[in-house]
């Protein structure tokens, strides 16, 4: 994952930082949050980290990630570097294509990602 920033409207883009996002040939769950001016964070579930960026990329600040559950992660939002959610979609088949299920699932954080709580979690047919 690559942070660039722009201070001139987006006309020139200057990388910033960059953090191990996991396989590079598989999907990479990196999604970005924005935090503040200088402040990114972005959650990978291929390494299994929250990553903090802070003051314009200067200083990162990796968290293993404790409490979510291994498949995909839809999205998060951090409302600080602290306080987040997480939502997780999740299938699972018990055969090749036959008694297949979804999850989704809501998890927040307050600690920056290291440890997550399920809040909601609703199981359907898929």
């Amino acid at each position: 994952m690559a942070f660039h920033q722009a201070a001139d409207r987006g006309t020139s883009w200057h990388l910033k930082a960059t953090g191990p996002m996991g396989r590079p040939g598989g999907d990479v769950n990196g999604q970005p949050v924005i935090i503040a001016h200088a402040t990114w964070l972005t959650v990978s579930m291929d390494t299994r980290q929250v990553v903090t960026v802070t003051a314009d990329g200067a200083r990162q600040s990796p968290a293993r990630i404790s409490g979510l559950p291994g498949g995909g992660l839809a999205g998060a939002s951090f409302t600080s570097t602290r306080s987040g959610w997480a939502v997780l979609n999740i299938d699972k088949c018990a055969g090749f294509k036959t008694d297949c299920t979804q999850t989704s699932a809501l998890y927040a954080t307050t600690d920056g990602g290291a440890h997550w709580t399920l809040k909601v979690s609703r199981t359907a047919p898929a």
